[in-house]
């Protein structure tokens, strides 16, 4: 089983992926308001952004809900309770540890939420449960 907050090896986390267009802020908002602590999901946003916009969909979110929000950072095991924000022009991924895989965004096509979170419908490693959600 993935690594929970607590440190346990044994905690079960489900990994729910959120796309989200770059008007999608205010549904998101919404949706995460309501999530209380001790769901056992971690959370991976990817919004629909220019490659030249700078975001600050963390602190912008921090304000809405109890759970953690951070920065997505490469090499990172991903937590119950925390919601990750994937930076603008990077994909991103999970591997069979549970950590967070960035790549590089390929700058010559348009951003598109289903390649920021790039292999979502591929995690079907057997420690992972996944969901996927698509905010506009």
């Amino acid at each position: 089983m993935a690594t929970g907050i607590n440190g346990s090896k044994d905690e079960e986390i489900t990994l729910v992926g959120i796309g989200a267009s770059a008007g999608g802020l205010e549904a998101l908002t919404r949706f995460i308001r309501g999530l209380p602590h001790g769901l056992k999901m971690g959370f991976l946003i990817a919004q629909h952004l220019s490659p030249a916009h700078k975001t600050m969909l963390v602190e912008l979110l921090t304000r809405e809900t109890e759970l953690t929000v951070t920065d997505a950072v490469h090499g990172l095991a991903i937590q119950a309770d925390t919601i990750y924000v994937t930076p603008p022009n990077r994909n991103i991924e999970i591997n069979a540890n549970f950590e967070i895989i960035l790549t590089d965004r390929d700058l010559t096509e348009s951003p598109r939420v289903c390649q920021r979170l790039n292999n979502l419908r591929n995690w079907n490693y057997e420690k992972i449960k996944s969901l996927y959600i698509r905010i506009s």
